[in-house]
């Protein structure tokens, strides 16, 4: 039977317990069809004692990685310690509401992370889509929120357009997502962070026209729509393969160094569970 090893929950929560969480689990695993499934992840719905949508995100390990994967932070605690640091500095995150994992013998077998649903909210590209007049706002409102998480201190390290929600008009607030390898600096993301991020958003690949990109990078340096973005963060065309390694190095010296982001131990309500 599923059991929690680790559970953590918002403080602010209160329904949010391990016995009604692992219930709410074991009763919508199986029986509530995923919003996506892949071989290690799979996202749901589900409704809480409070009536308000929850998306449930489960990180699943295959048997070929469990038996390295009993020393390492869980993808699902990872992102939920980013998601409660970046709610702590005032970042537009979805509120996450609870955290477990299970582990048997030392090896992780999965982990989750509840967050609160944003409904209603687009996709960045279905947004730009459904209101292409608006296309110049909602991209510099995203370069905006990009410079205020960088910043803030983190660098989002996945932050593809598909990893961006966009809320309704006429403000059009935008949500940042999919946050597991963030990390975080106390002075400020470095230029090569930025950089990196940037070049993810709106480089060669995002399949962003070229109008969404210079609104993009305005929006970033807070200049005026109709000015040449700076040079000096315009992403360039390094490949595909490039801009994977390039993050795979970086994320590994950053966790490496200290800068996995933390919530402050006020805003942490731990409880392990059998």
């Amino acid at each position: 039977m599923t059991t929690f090893s680790h559970f953590e929950s918002h403080p602010e929560i209160e329904w949010a317990d391990p016995a009604t969480c692992l219930a709410l689990f074991r009763e919508t695993e199986d029986s509530v069809r995923p919003l996506k499934y892949e071989e290690t992840t799979r996202i749901w719905s589900v409704t809480p004692p409070d009536g308000r949508k929850l998306f449930l995100k489960s990180y699943r390990v295959p048997w070929r990685r469990r038996l390295f994967a009993g020393a390492v932070r869980s993808r699902a605690l990872r992102e939920w310690r980013a998601l409660r640091a970046m709610e702590a500095a005032g970042l537009p995150v979805p509120t996450p509401v609870w955290f477990a994992e299970s582990r048997r013998r030392g090896q992780l077998r999965f982990s989750i992370v509840a967050t609160r649903s944003l409904d209603p909210v687009k996709r960045l590209a279905d947004s730009l889509r459904s209101a292409p007049a608006a296309e110049v706002s909602i991209c510099r409102a995203v370069g905006a929120v990009t410079r205020r998480l960088h910043d803030a201190g983190f660098g989002h390290f996945r932050l593809r357009p598909k990893n961006l929600l966009v809320g309704p008009p006429p403000d059009f607030p935008v949500h940042v997502l999919d946050l597991p390898y963030t990390c975080h600096w106390s002075a400020g993301a470095p230029p090569r962070i930025r950089q990196m991020d940037l070049e993810q958003l709106a480089g060669a690949y995002s399949k962003l026209s070229r109008t969404a990109v210079d609104a993009i990078l305005c929006g970033y340096h807070d200049v005026p729509a109709n000015a040449n973005p700076p040079d000096g963060f315009r992403p360039g065309s390094r490949s595909r393969w490039g801009q994977k390694l390039r993050r795979i190095v970086y994320f590994v010296h950053a966790s490496g160094s200290g800068h996995v982001p933390e919530p402050r131990p006020e805003l942490r309500r731990s409880r392990a569970t059998g």
